[in-house]
């Protein structure tokens, strides 16, 4: 289903030119070869254009890793409750995270993790307050615009 998704989001102009790639990960007593053979020939079938890598892993560091990506999603998750954002506002601070996550020169691990997290959410929640006193601006501008067109009104009326 992601596939799809990914396939169909690929034919907008926008992400026409977006490379697809797809990462798997297999224990290492598996036949890493096959299975990406197998997955390249399912995109192939599906007329899919993607690059396909397989990464091997022990069981031990799957459980590890994956428990590790839990523990920090809830604790990501507990920052944006006491921070007090709307949804909005949560998902925005997320993809500005991951867009830091893929600046040059920093990895998603070391960031996403300890102090970093809270220095990038602390400057999304500073871009978000400072967007936010921009659209408050905008209103009250607008609602000047208003009043004053409505005494124009009044008075050729």
């Amino acid at each position: 289903m992601m596939l799809l998704l990914a396939h169909l989001i690929k034919q907008h102009k926008t992400w026409r030119k977006c490379n697809l790639r797809i990462f798997t990960v297999a224990q290492l007593e598996d036949d890493s070869i096959k299975m990406r053979n197998d997955l390249k020939k399912i995109l192939y079938e599906l007329r899919i254009d993607a690059t396909v890598q397989v990464i091997e892993m022990s069981n031990e560091d799957i459980s590890v890793y994956t428990y590790e990506r839990t523990v920090n999603m809830a604790e990501r998750n507990k920052m944006m409750e006491k921070m007090g954002l709307t949804k909005r506002q949560q998902k925005r601070t997320l993809s500005f995270v991951a867009h830091s996550a893929h600046t040059p020169g920093t990895s998603a691990a070391g960031l996403l993790e300890g102090e970093a997290v809270a220095a990038a959410i602390e400057e999304a929640r500073t871009v978000i307050l400072e967007e936010q006193e921009v659209e408050e601006e905008a209103i009250r501008i607008r609602h000047s615009q208003l009043k004053t067109d409505q005494l124009l009104a009044w008075t050729l009326v």
